[in-house]
């Protein structure tokens, strides 16, 4: 070892020599490679207090009693001191070479992620990135600015920033943007749509600060939204659909209480108790609508929706009249209004009807001999006119031929001549009060060689068809509207083997639903089947329904109605805003189990499978967001 020592300063002698007459960064570089700087140096004892390679953790090593730390070359660039050769002793990370080398080596820092940077001799990504990754040109770089792990649309701090001309990041990935503004009416900086970055988060002309806002009405509405704090004021001010939770009142405090004020309804009033609010006293509540004047059920209206009591006059041209609602007067006497035009209190015409309503046709009519002419009520239905001759004493004959109304029963025939066709029967063995209270008969029946029907389950609110072969001849047979009551449906039926037979069936329309379009529509969606668009005038041809949440099945369900004039969709988003995030339920035209309807109703069913609290509903198709649709839980 001492031979080896001379030899080493005779060595660096000879250098100092040379250094007069090379260049000075020639000699340095040199210098460097012997003395640890770079590459190996040869030693004795050598320890690496954190293994080689180890560029995440800045060490250092010994060699021979000196100490070498591992450093930053550059920004990016960390270089990691190591032993090599000889015999180990000790960790994988913290070691003794004995007779070995002292050596580094280099690592480019964004090789082992992009965005770290060298510190201290180790690569680490900055505590506070110098960088933010939520710009619309830091969005769309392919590049991890803050040094997160995540890219562009992927960070959910580019959430709502543009990625490309016309599209945004939902979601994590880049989207159509929405519509042009948000609706702010009360300027409070949150939009009463779900999401603002379908507006471009421009709230009336001001940066949103949020969405879902509960009350945007000017003058009670500015202090109310999702940013809000809750206050004990009997009012939901942060629109988490809870009221004052959390409050402790103030005893003697008092608020009020309920559910309206309008119509007949009052709210009542809470007072504080033990810092508790206590029972709400006065409240008068909801009540049925019944005819005097009042909106009892609270909704706005006044004496709507009724069932109307009949005449007191019911025979001959008076038959079926109901009385009108007089308001506070109740139900009023009826009078030619309700009996019709061919009413006559005392009878003069000689029509073959009975004009004055008391059992006799044309009574004191005088006639030509031979003279013939129709007597009796109706044609329609089973029902029949007959025929009067006038006798030799000028005066008519008996009703010769009429038939008659008969009670109503399960025949597919209109027995009471009233326009339907075993109305009000249970004819399908369902209760008649049922949500489902349509009576099916069957009228006709023919073999066919083959029988397809796209509504194989005769669903009254859904129109189908059946596509046939008859004698090599195809035919195609559509659901149709009797009236305005009762529709009629095909259906194949299989008979025996092979043979198959076409069924025309006759449905009555549930209560509170009219025929339309060849399906049962609910009366509140027979008028206008179409949905205003948010923030614009435009419109969605659909019209939603019977809206609700089967906690059983954790299915949303809802009838959406569609009119054979309006538009085909291609697409609809089905927006779900729960207690824990936002879904969206994309249907499109051609996707199976969720086909778009082209008219009439459909019935779709959108399952949650996690345990969430749903909030509400949005339909979106194209640059069409609706308002959204609040969900009960499905009685």
């Amino acid at each position: 070892m001492r031979k080896r020592g001379v030899r080493i300063l005779v060595f660096i002698f000879i250098l100092i020599i040379l250094s007069s007459f090379v260049s000075a960064s020639w000699f340095s570089n040199f210098i460097g490679k012997i003395s640890g700087a770079a590459g190996q140096t040869e030693g004795t004892n050598c320890f690496d207090s954190d293994g080689q390679d180890n560029f995440l953790t800045s060490g250092y090593a010994s060699y021979n009693d000196q100490y070498y730390y591992d450093s930053c070359t550059n920004s990016i660039t960390a270089a990691d001191y190591y032993c090599e050769a000889g015999t180990s002793t000790g960790t994988l990370t913290a070691k003794v070479i004995v007779e070995g080398d002292l050596g580094f080596t280099t690592k480019d820092c964004t090789e082992i992620q992009s965005g770290m940077i060298c510190y201290d001799g180790a690569c680490v990504c900055p505590v506070n990135p110098t960088t933010a990754e939520n710009t619309a040109s830091t969005c769309s770089n392919g590049l991890d600015d803050d040094c997160d792990g995540l890219i562009d649309c992927g960070d959910f701090n580019c959430e709502g920033q543009s990625c490309d001309v016309g599209k945004i990041c939902q979601n994590g990935a880049c989207v159509s943007g929405g519509i042009s503004a948000c609706t702010d009416k009360d300027k409070d900086k949150y939009s009463v749509e779900l999401n603002p970055i379908y507006c471009g988060n421009d709230c009336d002309g001001q940066t949103c600060l949020g969405g879902n806002d509960c009350n945007d009405i000017v003058g009670s509405g500015e202090n109310i939204n999702p940013g809000a704090t809750e206050i004990c004021d009997g009012v939901d001010n942060d629109c988490d659909t809870l009221i004052d939770e959390g409050c402790i009142c103030n005893n003697y405090d008092t608020q009020s209480c309920g559910v309206t004020d309008i119509g007949e309804c009052q709210k009542g009033t809470q007072t504080c108790s033990n810092n508790e609010w206590g029972d709400c006293i006065g409240e008068i509540t909801a009540t049925t609508e019944i005819c005097d004047g009042l909106d009892n059920d609270c909704d706005g209206l006044i004496d709507e929706n009724l069932n109307s009591p009949l005449c007191s006059e019911q025979d001959g041209v008076c038959a079926g009249s109901t009385k009108t609602c007089g308001g506070t007067s109740s139900w009023i006497t009826c009078t030619t209004t309700n009996y019709g035009t061919d009413y006559e209190a005392t009878e003069t015409s000689c029509d073959g009807l009975d004009n004055d309503c008391d059992g006799s046709i044309d009574e004191g009519c005088t006639c030509t001999p031979n003279q013939n002419q129709s007597c009796g009520t109706t044609d329609i239905g089973e029902c029949q006119k007959g025929k009067q001759t006038c006798g030799a004493d000028n005066q008519w004959g008996n009703c010769v031929g009429e038939i008659s109304a008969t009670e109503e029963s399960c025949d597919g025939l209109d027995n009471d001549c009233d326009g339907l066709i075993d109305e009000n029967l249970n004819c399908n063995g369902q209760d008649d009060n049922s949500s489902e209270d349509y009576q099916p008969a069957e009228l006709e029946e023919t073999v066919v060689s083959s029988c397809s029907d796209s509504d194989p389950l005769n669903d009254v609110y859904t129109a189908g068809q059946v596509d046939v072969l008859i004698d090599d001849s195809a035919e195609v047979y559509g659901d149709i509207c009797v009236n305005e009551n009762q529709l009629f449906q095909y259906s194949c039926d299989k008979i025996s083997g092979e043979e198959v037979t076409l069924k025309k069936i006759v449905y009555t329309c549930p209560i509170g639903s009219k025929c339309a379009y060849g399906v049962c529509l609910k009366v509140s969606s027979t008028t206008a089947l179409t949905t205003k668009c948010v923030g614009s005038d435009k419109l969605l041809p659909l019209k939603a329904e019977n809206v609700c949440f089967n906690v059983q099945t954790r299915d949303i369900e809802l009838t959406l109605f569609k009119s054979a004039e309006s538009d085909d969709l291609e697409y609809l988003d089905f927006i779900v805003r729960s207690s824990e995030e936002t879904n969206i339920f994309t249907c499109g035209k051609n996707c199976g189990a969720c086909d778009l309807l082209n008219q009439g109703g459909k019935t779709y069913y959108i399952n949650l499978e996690e345990d969430k609290t749903v909030l509400g509903l949005l339909l979106k198709n194209s640059d069409c967001v609706t308002e959204e649709i609040k969900i009960k839980n499905c009685v």
